[in-house]
């Protein structure tokens, strides 16, 4: 234990919780208090004696408040050393010994305007320089930068004694408040071209386009030479990949779409793989958020198993889950309409470790409320907003690797694709193929899918060789007795040989979309005439790894 015996305390605050108990229990304890501007203002309304800054120093505000506790006596005393002797000749006299400081809210300003004005005057300078330099001295200052603090830590101070831990934990805290406040501050400025968007520099109209995720690919400077990234975790996971590992889950500052916004309805905690399988479901069914019918799709170990598209949740999902019962055990269910209580009863006659969609009917939570375990998570914000806001970042040793999101912009539009064969697909195949078409860049590469108009017939996700991935698909239509004569094939990548054309024609196959671009197109596409195929070329990849 350190034994306190503090002889001022500093407060300046704009979140005001709890300040009025807090500075009653500092007063209540023997310490002086200072306080600036309406910190001081709060205070003295609740009677509590309380020393402007102005006052302490000699130094009235400046520049319309701009200045109040930058100066030499409030940094001089957060920061002289009580150990040595010199330091303590010159500082002992105006030691401060406890700062309370919270910032001004630039993050919530972003949110509410757009105003450039507004947003600097919003940028609080004197704030993290006094919790810095307070955390830096923190064996012998104490920092306090939240009001869940204030309860410890005046306990603490009433007995006396604040032990290292606490004064450590405490400055920790405090560094990492201000790295999150900066990197926000940084974060809006990279991801803004200041003179293209600030209209005019002299004029109080001039406005400033607030992009402030670091991550945005909106941002004129996408990928800037010094990346800061502000996190704040989400919870805890049960474990990560396998048991043995230990997870957590963490979201953006301010991100305007996260895991924070989805609602589980029902069952167990979500663990880290979960999270992983509902990204890529969500990622999926946001294509079809402008669909008429209903989709269901369900998902295993992020690759897509089934796909169907009906009038009602019930038929949809149970031509998605007839496509791989097999490998749909122990999936995720996504939907993009409300599951109603015939959908859910048909559910639960399954093994399924989430369902997603929307919103649920009361009658269907009540039978997922049968079934502890199955996660029921709502997530209508993933439909009503963009998921493809951000960039995508993966984690690699040592650091990150970022590129903008495969957003689709490709809509299927035939006035940017090419059809190189002699036979053209006919209005039912384009619907076909656009269905398929919407599946193919959500597999693991190397992928193919075997479609129809309103249903997936068959994935095959993730091989070495895309013969293979044709030759899983014409085994899984098969296991699942399904007639793949007239059915179409997507692909995420060219062909590099005409082999896998062979194979589909073999299987039926009428027609094939594929981004093109391999030097044996033209092999290819003969090879698709041969067969009596119709091929459409987008023109674009789409990889998944």
């Amino acid at each position: 234990m350190t034994s306190f015996q503090g002889k001022r305390a500093l407060l300046s605050v704009y979140d005001k919780s709890d300040l009025v108990e807090f500075a009653k229990s500092l007063h209540d304890s023997g310490m002086i208090l200072l306080a600036s501007g309406n910190t001081a203002k709060s205070l003295k309304n609740a009677k509590i004696e309380v020393t402007e800054i102005s006052d302490f120093t000699g130094s009235p505000e400046m520049l319309e408040g701009r200045v109040k506790t930058l100066h030499p006596k409030v940094h001089g005393g957060i920061l002289y050393k009580r150990s040595n002797p010199k330091h303590s000749q010159l500082a002992s006299s105006y030691s401060i010994d406890l700062v309370c400081v919270n910032f001004y809210p630039f993050e919530e300003t972003l949110k509410k305007t757009k105003d450039l004005h507004e947003i600097l005057e919003n940028i609080d300078i004197g704030g993290p320089s006094l919790v810095r330099s307070a955390a830096k001295n923190f064996e012998d200052v104490i920092v306090v930068t939240s009001p869940l603090q204030y309860k410890e830590v005046a306990s603490k101070i009433a007995s006396g004694k604040v032990d290292f831990d606490l004064r450590r934990k405490l400055a920790t805290s405090a560094f990492e408040k201000v790295l999150q406040y900066d990197a926000a501050i940084s974060s809006y400025f990279a991801s803004q071209n200041l003179m293209d968007n600030y209209k005019n520099p002299n004029s109080q109209n001039g406005q400033f386009l607030p992009q402030n995720n670091p991550i945005s690919p909106n941002s004129k400077t996408n990928f800037p030479q010094h990346l800061t990234l502000s996190l704040q975790k989400i919870q805890d996971l049960r474990y990560g990949e396998n048991p043995h590992q230990k997870a957590a889950s963490y979201k953006y500052e301010n991100a305007l779409l996260s895991f924070d916004d989805f609602e589980k309805l029902n069952g167990k905690e979500l663990s880290y793989n979960n999270l992983l399988d509902i990204e890529a479901a969500l990622e999926l069914i946001y294509e079809f958020k402008k669909e008429k019918e209903a989709v269901a799709i369900i998902f295993k170990h992020t690759n897509p198993t089934g796909a169907g598209k009906n009038t009602s949740t019930l038929e949809a999902f149970k031509m998605a889950y007839s496509a791989d019962s097999l490998s749909a055990f122990g999936g995720i269910a996504v939907f993009n309409k409300e599951v109603d209580k015939p959908a859910s009863e048909e559910l639960i006659k399954n093994f399924m470790e989430i369902v997603i969609a929307p919103s649920f009917s009361k009658s269907a939570l009540e039978v997922f409320k049968t079934k502890k375990n199955l996660r029921v998570i709502k997530a209508d914000k993933f439909l009503s907003n963009n998921i493809y806001e951000n960039n995508k970042v993966l984690s690699i040793v040592g650091g990150l690797l970022m590129q903008t999101p495969d957003t689709k912009e490709n809509e299927f539009d035939m006035k940017k694709f090419k059809i190189p064969t002699k036979k053209k697909p006919n209005q039912k195949e384009l619907e076909a193929l656009e269905f398929a078409w919407k599946f193919i860049g959500h597999i693991k590469s190397n992928s193919v899918v075997f479609a129809t108009n309103n249903k997936l017939l068959a994935v095959g996700a993730g091989q070495q060789s895309r013969v293979d991935s044709c030759t899983i698909c014409i085994e899984k239509a098969r296991r699942a007795k399904f007639d793949t004569n007239g059915a179409v094939m997507a692909s995420e990548a060219f062909f590099p040989f005409k082999d896998t054309i062979e194979f589909a024609a073999k299987s039926g196959i009428i027609s094939i979309i594929q981004p093109g671009g391999s030097i044996r197109d033209e092999e290819v596409i003969t090879a698709a005439n041969d067969h009596g195929i119709s091929m459409v070329i987008t023109g674009i990849r789409h990889f998944r790894h």
